[in-house]
């Protein structure tokens, strides 16, 4: 097994990006602040920060510097897994990249229409989307495909497509074939 292909993950804290970009574009302020106690609860659900005595008061910024789970929970209870789900797909999650590579896996963007697929009584809760916007529950991608999260983070959001070949030179250096950026 191709683990760079093949191997799905949750990817956790890593996908906060993802959240954070979702919340920006459906009006998070990054500015106000958001409590962490240590817990957010969603009815009798604990869901619980790495940090067991909170963080106080968190802007974006501090969060994501932190990875304060509690400002995320209550982001994603917030913008819902829809818009996450939106933001994940336009960064190519939920889909193969289009590496020359056999067997390479899409991951699993989960989905209201895929809750329903699986099971057509089953709805997307609040849960689930506190479960994805730190990079649980069914959130499963590839090494690869966080690789193209990050590089698009680092260029100023362009998603590229990974590629094998730079191009193909002759033995004295001189280019025969370029293999661009897609």
């Amino acid at each position: 097994i191709n683990r760079a292909i093949q191997g799905v993950y949750s990817p956790g804290s890593s996908f906060k990006v993802i959240g954070s970009l979702a919340g920006l574009e459906n009006g998070v302020d990054p500015a106000k602040p958001t409590e962490c106690l240590g817990h957010f609860f969603l009815g009798p659900i604990d869901f619980e920060c790495w940090n067991k005595g909170g963080h106080g008061d968190m802007n974006l910024r501090e969060a994501i510097t932190m990875s304060c789970n509690v400002y995320f929970y209550t982001l994603g209870a917030r913008i819902g897994g829809g818009k996450m789900a939106e933001m994940a797909e336009a960064f190519g999650l939920g889909k193969i990249t289009g590496i020359p590579l056999d067997h390479e896996s899409p991951g699993l963007l989960p989905t209201e229409e895929w809750k329903r697929k699986k099971n057509p009584r089953d709805r997307w809760t609040t849960g689930d989307s506190v479960n994805m916007v730190i990079g649980q529950g069914s959130l499963g991608v590839t090494p690869l495909q966080m690789a193209v999260v990050a590089a698009a983070m680092a260029n100023g959001g362009t998603v590229f497509q990974p590629r094998l070949i730079l191009r193909v030179e002759t033995s004295e250096g001189e280019t025969i074939t370029d293999f661009p950026p897609a």
